[in-house]
């Protein structure tokens, strides 16, 4: 498999315009069936919900130096068998608790790219509304988590770059190290602007090469 392969940003919209579509514009629709079917309120319901979104907020830096680390495909892909995970488990949740748990499970797999807009949510919900009549709302996240398996896995696996083609901070840091030449030149002269310049692009130089904030603070 070729690290660089082509169709990247088309299948990476694909696949988070269904993964963002499935996990979260699904639930609205499934709220009156849920509390039909189960006796949960619609707090507790939206609750869960909520409480899924504040773990994704909180994982999202982590996972964002995870992704930085190791790259797109792998992380990605984890995230897409995580969200496929996570509605299996809403839909065969027995009661709230593992309904809940489910939901802080889909947290950590929409650390991700949200691409998409207004097809994707009444896309999705008009997909659900049709899905919840026809097999209710667990057999409705069942199928939701086939599709998630289905689409989002092999787009991440077979078209997204395992490691990133380039290193941002190695791009700013050859960027610095040639302003610094260029002003070494410039002061050879010892004119007063010039030895200027080359202090500040010293000093900016030896803050782009050190290590990140991250690395110090783990």
């Amino acid at each position: 498999m070729s690290d660089r392969p082509r169709g990247g940003l088309a299948a990476l919209c694909i696949a988070q315009t269904t993964s963002w579509g499935l996990l979260y514009y699904s639930l609205p629709v499934s709220i009156r069936p849920i509390t039909d079917d189960t006796g949960w309120s619609d707090t507790a319901i939206t609750a869960a919900f909520s409480a899924g979104l504040i773990v994704s907020a909180l994982a999202g830096i982590r996972v964002g130096r995870i992704l930085d680390r190791h790259g797109p495909r792998l992380v990605m892909t984890a995230g897409a068998v995580l969200g496929t995970a996570a509605l299996v488990l809403v839909g065969t949740a027995p009661a709230l608790p593992w309904f809940i748990a489910a939901w802080l499970v889909a947290g950590p797999s929409a650390d991700r790219p949200d691409l998409g807009g207004r097809l994707r949510r009444h896309g999705v919900r008009a997909a659900d509304r049709h899905l919840n009549e026809q097999l209710g709302w667990r057999g409705t996240y069942l199928v939701l988590a086939g599709i998630m398996a289905a689409v989002t896995v092999p787009l991440h696996w077979f078209f997204l770059n395992a490691r990133w083609s380039h290193s941002p901070r190695r791009d700013i840091t050859s960027a610095m190290h040639q302003s610094y030449n260029a002003a070494a030149t410039a002061s050879i002269g010892h004119e007063p602007s010039s030895t200027y310049t080359l202090q500040a692009a010293h000093s900016s130089l030896k803050s782009s090469t050190r290590p990140p904030l991250a690395s110090q603070v783990q």
